[in-house]
């Protein structure tokens, strides 16, 4: 496959066109672009440096310091990573800036997740706790793995006599559901029939001509509409806040929802459909590639991942306007992202996401 353009930009509610500057204030061309979140968009040029965008397309670049991650901005900060040396080498430390880009909380964790709910989750040395927006240590570092808050509960790992199981816990650190789940992951077949338009799914992260593959639809466990996705034996069924299964646990792929609907699979030839909160089928699995419902449509691929366009689809799946783009993001402040690498944007990793405003 070959891209026969490298046009990037963002498409309003009428799927008309609406192009930014290719070039920054500095001069340099923005190659890959991410979607509006907290009235900002990021945009990677071709330095490889990260640039921030308002929605008239006027930038800002970092001054003295080079972003090696970025996760969308929420709650007026985005979390940032930049290489650090240390006595074991260069290792990536993450803290937070503003829409400035001036470091409100300084670098010095591990890793990190995105604000939600005045707090969020970071990695200290090996274990994530919970900071404030002032930096302050509100949940101390205990847990194997930590999500985002979400109606008053956030998912965490820790270990078990039964190994690393996952729970919820609340803004004190205790668990309102006990940790008896697996990590969530997606259980999806390996495949190889590459001639045919299909991928290889091994765990591992996948990309054909800048394209992410399956591998980069989100994996992790939030309360939306009163139910969050949880693993079981290798299925995946949703809980209510009681920790009690309102759908059973029957799916090798589900996601959060988002507006009323998830993403599920039953199939482990990787189609993908929509249910609503009570499980009902609301779009049966056709998609090949598909993103969370946003602003009322649905960004996916129905025909070979590898061929088709994005295009986007309303909630009864019927397919609206006639824009497709090789890369395409979710509708976001009324604008969604096109263009090379849109849904790649450098280090974002399935397992870990920083950032779930897809």
């Amino acid at each position: 496959m070959s891209l026969l353009d490298n046009r990037i930009g963002f498409i309003d509610s009428n799927f008309l066109e609406k192009l930014p500057s290719e070039r920054d204030e500095q001069h340099f061309r923005i190659e890959i672009l991410r979607g509006f979140s907290d009235g900002v968009a990021w945009g990677t040029r071709s330095d490889g440096q990260f640039v921030l965008l308002d929605h008239d397309g006027i930038t800002k670049s970092f001054t003295g310091i080079k972003a090696e991650i970025v996760s969308d901005f929420s709650e007026g900060v985005a979390a940032v990573g930049i290489n650090s040396i240390t006595k074991d080498g260069a290792v990536v430390k993450f803290g937070f800036v503003d829409k400035d880009l001036n470091w409100r909380i300084p670098p010095r964790f591990t890793d990190c997740k995105s604000f939600a709910e005045g707090v969020a989750a970071v990695k200290i040395d090996d274990t994530w706790g919970f900071i404030d927006r002032n930096g302050k240590v509100v949940i101390g570092p205990r847990f194997q793995s930590a999500s985002i808050f979400s109606e008053g509960l956030c998912e965490v790992s820790v270990s078990t006599d039964n190994g690393i199981k996952s729970g919820f816990i609340d803004h004190s650190g205790n668990f309102e559901i006990a940790p008896k789940f697996e990590r969530l992951y997606a259980h999806l077949e390996k495949k190889a029939n590459l001639e045919n338009g299909e991928l290889v799914s091994d765990g591992l992260e996948v990309t054909m001509d800048g394209r992410p593959l399956i591998e980069y639809l989100p994996a992790f466990s939030v309360f939306k509409s009163g139910i969050a996705p949880v693993s079981v034996r290798g299925r995946i069924g949703f809980i209510d806040h009681s920790g009690k299964f309102v759908i059973e646990p029957k799916y090798v792929y589900a996601s959060s929802f988002s507006e009323g609907l998830a993403i599920v699979s039953n199939d482990a030839k990787q189609k993908f459909g929509f249910i609503d909160n009570k499980g009902k089928v609301a779009i049966p699995e056709k998609f090949r590639f598909v993103l969370p419902f946003k602003s009322g449509l649905a960004c996916g691929i129905v025909g070979s991942q590898i061929t088709s366009k994005f295009s986007y689809f309303n909630r009864e799946g019927v397919k609206q306007g006639a824009f497709s783009s090789y890369c395409s993001g979710s509708f976001s402040e009324g604008l969604a992202p096109f263009g090379l690498g849109t849904l790649n944007p450098p280090g974002w990793n399935r397992k870990e996401p920083m950032s779930f405003s897809m």
